[in-house]
């Protein structure tokens, strides 16, 4: 699916996808999803991914703390 030269993802405030998400049940599921590029990642040389997580702890309720913590492993 990818192209085989040098590549750039970006993904973006990946904290609000998982919070919606976590509003549908879909959590665990974001989860798994998201360590299949994640897996591919590491096995490219001229592969990087980039992601950004949240926007603001002060707006975090427990559930988006535990999700960061979870996002930044």
């Amino acid at each position: 699916m990818l192209p085989q030269g040098p590549t750039l993802i970006l993904m973006d405030e990946m904290l609000n996808y998982v919070s919606r998400g976590r509003n549908l049940g879909l959590r665990d599921q974001f989860f798994n999803f998201l360590q299949k590029p994640c897996g591919g990642v590491s096995c490219r040389d001229n592969l990087v991914m980039c992601m950004s997580i949240p926007a603001s702890e002060l707006e975090m309720n427990p559930d988006d703390q535990r999700d960061q913590e979870s996002l930044k492993n």
